[in-house]
């Protein structure tokens, strides 16, 4: 209905406001690996399932409320008493700052393990995603397609120590990752 009364609706871009993965309970706070993992495949399906997305705010970068001497901030991506570190939420905004390229690949999501997918416009990069909210390892075989790229790749990975409400998830780097074409 709308889309004939205004025929330009379907044709606009959007900006999605005070998106945040925090779910209804609060028992366990929101900065934890879990809501990060969550917050993570929120904002990729924000982009990837209408491309007139174009832009998302985080609810919240830091928040006015709760206790300064304290942090106990369950919605902020930064933690203002630790020289504003970036915290479990803020982490999503953080590899997509880092790792997303100008073009999303649709993904390939198996329950709790999805691959998702981005290149750059000339073709060149190829950043791959795998995002794993199982607390066991899992093993995950990719084929590319048309790879002729190098066979020497650099991985990051972005984990907790296996407990489902782990408070200090850290992003490290492991270099050569070699791949078989």
């Amino acid at each position: 209905q709308l889309s004939s009364t205004y025929p330009n609706l379907l044709n606009m871009d959007y900006l999605i406001t005070e998106h945040s993965p925090l779910r209804s309970s609060w028992a366990e706070g929101g900065q934890h690996i879990t809501q990060s993992l969550y917050g993570f495949q929120q904002v990729m399906n924000l982009f990837l399932y209408d491309q007139r997305v174009k832009y998302t705010h985080f609810w919240v970068t830091t928040s006015p409320w709760g206790n300064r001497e304290t942090f106990d901030g369950d919605a902020e991506a930064f933690n203002p008493l630790n020289d504003w570190e970036i915290t479990p939420q803020g982490m999503p905004i953080l590899l997509f700052n880092e790792f997303i390229l100008d073009n999303l690949i649709q993904p390939v999501v198996n329950g709790l393990t999805g691959v998702y997918a981005t290149s750059s416009s000339d073709g060149e990069q190829l950043t791959l995603l795998i995002l794993n909210k199982d607390d066991q390892a899992v093993d995950v075989n990719l084929t590319i397609n048309n790879y002729t790229g190098s066979t020497d790749n650099t991985q990051w990975v972005y984990s907790g120590n296996g407990h489902e409400y782990d408070k200090n998830p850290v992003l490290r780097k492991f270099e050569s990752v070699t791949v078989n074409y």
